[in-house]
């Protein structure tokens, strides 16, 4: 992943090119009231607290079982069904410009997805409305309690949107997609490239086969069944077989009493590399605690460990729910 950045027209046409869905979803955090917030259990916040670092778990660990494949299904499908009218468009669309990089994207893809499409990362975000601060979302509270006590992390979402050489990790919304929503999609890509034929020309073939091959790796990590759209979910991306980082350090933990391999993004600060406002207290709004029977001995421990992490006034950061919910 080559280490500088383009400039912010350049990756504004970029975006709205080859990932028009994501991009939306992108403008459209960035530009209204709502923040990044991370469920979780008290025990995990604790750890993220104190070790001033993000999660990152396996997506065949996930709730869906079937993260990833879901999203290659749909694309794949896509491109097949009608003769593979579709990916033959496709194909075209970018042939106009750089004849070959979608079939070099296409044969990249094939070669790292059996072998590093399942071994991505990630730590699950949601959009967070500003009226949810002292409550959260009960639905995400059923969700991920799992009779533990919850913890919600509110985040400042600023540190996800700068345009910055990249750092090891990718930040994405999740595409709650239905079949033809994927094809719709695609098509949108192939009208862009064709008219943005100019365009294309004056970025290299690297840049054009890179994009494309994001384009479809993300497909199959970020579009997820539309049965799970009200989690509104963004996920922050490892992929170590492809785009390793010194950065990111790997553990092994067990969650739930499954012994696995996850890895660490550390929240801190990149200045050399523009990156700023990620270490705490910058990055952390405030803290919600879900239905518990133990709000005050987790109120107090939160409170202790936002006060070592330099959080001014971190009772006044707290919410307790005190939603009466079974958990």
């Amino acid at each position: 992943m080559p280490d500088n950045i383009a400039s912010d027209e350049i990756i504004k046409k970029m975006n709205e090119l080859f990932f028009p869905h994501f991009w939306e979803r992108k403008v459209a955090l960035r530009d209204g009231p709502r923040k990044l917030v991370h469920y979780t259990s008290a025990e995990n916040a604790v750890r993220i607290l104190t070790e001033k670092a993000f999660i990152m778990r396996s997506t065949v660990c996930m709730n869906d079982y079937r993260e990833v494949q879901h999203g290659h299904d749909l694309v794949y499908r896509s491109f097949m069904e009608n003769d593979k009218a579709l990916l033959k468009r496709f194909i075209a669309s970018f042939d106009a410009s750089h004849p070959g990089a979608a079939d070099d994207a296409f044969n990249l893809y094939d070669a790292h997805y059996q072998s590093n499409v399942f071994r991505t990362y990630v730590a699950c975000l949601s959009e967070h409305d500003p009226e949810k601060d002292s409550m959260g979302r009960l639905s995400m509270w059923r969700a991920y309690g799992r009779g533990r006590a919850g913890v919600a992390l509110v985040l400042n979402k600023e540190p996800f949107f700068r345009n910055v050489p990249f750092v090891g990790f990718f930040a994405s919304p999740v595409a709650y997609l239905r079949d033809k929503q994927v094809q719709e999609y695609l098509e949108k890509v192939v009208v862009s490239a064709m008219k943005e034929i100019e365009f294309l020309k004056t970025l290299n073939r690297e840049q054009v086969v890179n994009s494309i091959f994001v384009l479809l790796m993300f497909s199959a990590i970020c579009i997820k069944h539309h049965g799970f759209d009200e989690e509104r979910e963004w996920r922050l991306i490892y992929l170590p077989g492809i785009f390793k980082s010194d950065l990111i350090t790997d553990a092994t933990l067990t969650i739930d009493g499954v012994p696995q391999p996850v890895y660490k993004l550390p929240l801190l600060d990149r200045p050399e590399k523009g990156l700023t406002g990620i270490e705490l207290p910058a990055l952390l709004s405030n803290v919600i605690i879900g239905p518990t029977q133990f709000p005050f001995p987790i109120s107090e421990a939160l409170a202790g460990i936002l006060a070592d992490a330099g959080v001014p006034n971190p009772y006044e950061r707290i919410h307790v729910t005190n939603i009466p919910l079974r958990t």
